[in-house]
């Protein structure tokens, strides 16, 4: 249904809960782009924007979960290197992967970047005293002291990079072959 045809606009119509009622919310939309960032500023719909805040959330939620698998696929296999890390399954890996990643992410975000080699330091540091916190808080992780968190983290950090190369190598093989 065309509301003002000269303008190019047309009339859409939401459906919306507000508390435990719904009601139909009639909303002029440009009927050329009807989910745009900039069409849903200029001509706000709740059920658009709703859509989006959606989409915002699964797409974390998604995000979280793929790295808990492949921070605890890394924590599992530096596990079984047996240098100071220990996990009982791979539920904890993934749980303490998840863990260590908050804190030295939540450092990343307070403390701005410093000399490249300082700043390797204090993260293998902030990063081993993570994983002796983890040690601590999950009676599933166990940490043989700050010595075992620091060549564990080490030990994390190469087993990331390695894993890192290979994804990268196969993705971007598979990326050629179908290019």
């Amino acid at each position: 249904m065309c509301l003002a045809p000269r303008h190019n606009l047309r009339a859409d119509y939401c459906v919306i809960l507000a508390g435990n009622r719904w009601r139909l919310e009639r909303t002029v939309l440009p009927a050329d782009n009807l989910v745009s960032a900039s069409v849903t500023d200029r001509y706000p719909c709740p059920c658009i924007n709703r859509g989006r805040e959606m989409e915002a959330i699964v797409g974390w939620i998604i995000g979280i979960l793929i790295a808990a698998v492949f921070s605890g696929v890394i924590i599992w296999l530096v596990s079984k290197l047996n240098v100071g890390l220990s996990v009982d399954s791979f539920v904890w890996a993934m749980a303490a992967g998840l863990f260590i990643g908050m804190l030295t992410n939540a450092y990343n975000q307070l403390v701005p970047g410093m000399n490249e080699i300082v700043t390797m330091v204090i993260h293998l540091l902030i990063s081993a005293g993570a994983i002796l916190l983890a040690g601590k808080a999950f009676k599933g992780v166990n940490v043989n002291g700050f010595k075992g968190a620091l060549i564990a983290a080490v030990a994390i950090a190469v087993v990331g990079f390695v894993l890192a190369l290979l994804l990268a190598g196969i993705i971007g093989g598979a990326a050629a072959v179908a290019g």
